[in-house]
């Protein structure tokens, strides 16, 4: 997920999620933490780091 800003600069925070077999969750927590920081004006991240799920959370994580 991209940052809320049209335009991408150097984030000022990263927000690294592990995941391992979540592709059910993984959505609403992306979603989640994406809206919560919607009304923030610095640039953020969001890294889902996959450690070979067999579910789809590396590929959904990449979509």
């Amino acid at each position: 997920m991209a940052p809320s800003a049209s335009v991408m600069t150097d984030p000022w925070v990263s927000f690294i999620i592990p995941a391992y077999n979540e592709a059910k969750l993984l959505p609403a927590t992306l979603e989640g933490i994406a809206a919560a920081l919607g009304p923030w004006d610095e640039p953020w991240e969001l890294i889902v780091c996959d450690n070979g799920s067999t579910d789809g959370t590396g590929e959904l994580a990449q979509s």
